[in-house]
């Protein structure tokens, strides 16, 4: 069986609680609508707290949320980037692509990740230089080296603009690859990457709280990513992460 950190254990129960509180308020109302393209349901904030209690009650690593204000100076040291529910509009619908995210950081590094669907029992989780695994079974990228033969997953953050010119340069950037996913959740698409089911995964403006953990596994896993902070929103990124093949590349 593989061994497990103290910090990897306790994110993985922190998740396993979050998980249970959210199907437990399945119903729960929508609080919030503070973008054109987004909302919040009270579910949110619900596993936000139990993830952060059972975080702060055995770490002493501050916890940075989408749900609070981030600090900063927040990159510096240790600390975790929490996303209670990636998917929200997905778990409300109950469109079975969602999932409770989990990363510890150093300054802008990644050290470990954990993906917990919600849908189905599936914990993606890793260490950077220890590994990778779906549950206790050890998962690696894919060895597919050609656009032609890849699988790309993409999405459309809540900021990105949404003007027809906009979305066709986007068409435009994935037509050479085999085939094209959007699952409306950045954490589970770089974790579906890091198992080999998908080969790339690019997104603009996307948030540091969907992809910290992700990142975290696929590196564990294998693959490559790079992030590039916004010049518009200080915790949003332009993401690229791939098996490893053709990260250089972009669309």
């Amino acid at each position: 069986m593989q061994s497990k950190s103290l910090n990897l254990t306790l994110a993985i129960s922190a998740a396993k609680l979050a998980k249970k509180a959210l199907h437990q308020a399945s119903n729960s109302r929508v609080i919030e609508k503070s973008l054109d393209h987004d909302y919040k349901i009270s579910g949110d904030k619900i596993a936000d707290d139990i993830i952060a209690t059972t975080l702060r009650e055995k770490s002493e690593y501050p916890v940075y949320s989408e749900e609070k204000e981030f600090d900063p100076e927040f990159k510096k040291g240790f600390y975790w980037i929490i996303d209670p529910l990636d998917g929200t509009v997905n778990f409300q619908r109950e469109i079975p692509i969602a999932c409770t995210s989990i990363a510890l950081w150093q300054d802008n590094t990644p050290i470990l990740g954990v993906v917990l669907d919600l849908f189905r029992d599936e914990c993606f989780y890793g260490e950077v230089g220890q590994g990778a695994f779906v549950n206790e079974k050890p998962i690696h990228v894919s060895n597919i080296s050609e656009k032609k033969e890849a699988i790309a997953c993409t999405g459309i953050s809540i900021v990105r603009d949404y003007s027809s010119t906009s979305l066709s340069d986007l068409i435009s950037k994935i037509q050479n690859f085999k085939k094209v996913r959007i699952f409306g959740s950045a954490a589970l698409s770089l974790a579906y990457i890091a198992a080999g089911k998908i080969d790339y995964y690019e997104e603009d403006e996307i948030a540091i709280w969907d992809t910290a953990a992700g990142i975290a596994i696929l590196l564990a896993a294998g693959g490559k990513a790079n992030w590039t902070t916004s010049e518009k929103y200080p915790l949003r990124h332009h993401v690229i992460a791939s098996n490893g093949m053709h990260l250089k590349e972009g669309f």
